[in-house]
């Protein structure tokens, strides 16, 4: 996990909010989690939205 002084470091580095940093973060675990599930990473299917 991620610590305090991690988060605030990769925020001045950069130039980004800490809690949008931390988001950031989560979210990657998330989705690793996803991807290295061996049901999951069959059936889900994610996209984004064209821009």
């Amino acid at each position: 996990m991620i610590d305090k002084s991690e988060i605030m470091a990769f925020s001045r580095k950069l130039g980004l909010r800490a809690n949008v940093v931390e988001k950031d973060y989560v979210l990657g675990w998330v989705l690793a989690g996803i991807f290295n599930h061996d049901r999951l990473n069959k059936d889900w299917i994610l996209r984004g939205e064209p821009a």
